[in-house]
């Protein structure tokens, strides 16, 4: 009889067990297939149009496939161009938000390449896929950038922000026509920052999932997962610039922030930027650019909010359009000095 309650007792907990386990993975199914849905841009960018900065430059629509998707981007050249800077964006963001630096480097006399990553904004896609897919996304752009007939012959340089950085590094390491790599707002590591993700949304639940939510990573990716962004800078004889603002509520500064992973990147030529007062976003934005955008978010909030999330689009229209221009995207000289500097000594 005793046998019997015990194999009960055990059947009972395997069941419970297999429950557990399989609502949690439809569960964290459905949450990552949430966080890394497709972003698409459905009124007017705050940020300069692409056609603004081809009045002073030369600029080319592309496209280009990443694992058989169709990404959108441009081209745009400068004069005496000493390189070309293949430009990465944060997640749920555009390539347009980019510009302010584009026209920073464009200025320097660097050519750049702008794209949306895999489900942002004009290119394909009916998700992001995750945290490690831009990587797939800047190769598939190098690739396409030695076949181009403007840029085929220039020396390629990286630049990316957040999901963007972190492909970049990630890339890099495949890839020895890559002379310089600057990395803004990254994380080092896929499965950490899906952790940070996990336990900020989720809390300790997050945590205790977080098994499952790697497992499911893992599935997605497969040995992409171990090509991180740490083994590719290690993996790469070129430079590498990592900047990280200490104000950031994304990817924390003192977390999954690929700064942090110092005593693991053993290239060299890797350095380190951190920047007060700035967060995700507004790195490597100038002080008047940081007051602008705070006037911006204020404005909108209040709008959105008084119509219950669901203004009028008329009305967001008329404030986008009182702060867009490149003042609200304006750069820091003396940050952006430092990148361009860094570019200069990989390059020439």
């Amino acid at each position: 009889m005793k046998k019997k309650k015990i194999r009960g007792i055990i059947r009972t907990i395997v069941v419970f067990l297999l429950i557990y386990i399989i609502l949690s993975s439809l569960y964290v199914m459905f949450v990552y297939e949430s966080v890394f849905k497709a972003y698409r841009s459905d009124y007017y960018s705050v940020f300069p149009d692409y056609e603004t900065l081809a009045e002073a430059y030369e600029m080319n629509e592309i496209s280009f496939s990443s694992k058989g998707i169709t990404l959108i981007g441009r081209v745009y050249s400068a004069e005496a161009p000493k390189a070309v800077v293949i430009m990465a964006h944060n997640k749920d963001a555009s390539a347009q938000s980019l510009i302010g630096i584009a026209e920073a480097f464009l200025s320097n006399n660097y050519s750049v390449l702008l794209f949306d990553l895999t489900g942002h904004a004009e290119s394909s896609g009916d998700s992001q896929v995750g945290l490690c897919r831009p990587a797939d996304d800047v190769g598939s752009a190098i690739e396409f950038a030695a076949g181009y007939e403007t840029l085929k012959n220039l020396p390629v340089l990286l630049y990316g922000q957040g999901i963007g950085g972190y492909g970049a590094c990630a890339a890099m390491g495949k890839y020895p026509e890559v002379k310089g790599v600057v990395s803004v707002s990254a994380y080092g590591d896929s499965a950490d920052m899906l952790l940070e993700y996990s336990v900020k949304g989720m809390s300790v639940f997050g945590a205790v999932e977080f098994p499952i939510t790697a497992l499911y990573n893992l599935i997605v990716f497969g040995g992409d997962v171990f090509n991180n962004a740490v083994s590719g800078i290690n993996s790469s004889s070129a430079p590498v610039m990592i900047i990280h603002g200490k104000e950031d509520k994304t990817v924390n500064p003192e977390g999954a922030a690929l700064k942090n992973y110092r005593d693991r990147i053993t290239n060299p030529g890797a350095v380190y930027l951190e920047i007060e007062n700035r967060g995700h976003n507004n790195t490597l934005y100038s002080d008047n650019a940081v007051a602008l955008n705070k006037a911006y978010e204020e404005e909108i909030n209040a709008l959105y909010e008084s119509y219950n999330n669901n203004p009028p689009i008329d009305d967001v229209k008329v404030i986008i359009e009182k702060y867009k221009g490149f003042d609200i995207c304006e750069t820091d000289s003396s940050v952006m000095g430092s990148i361009i500097s860094f570019f200069d000594s990989a390059v020439l």
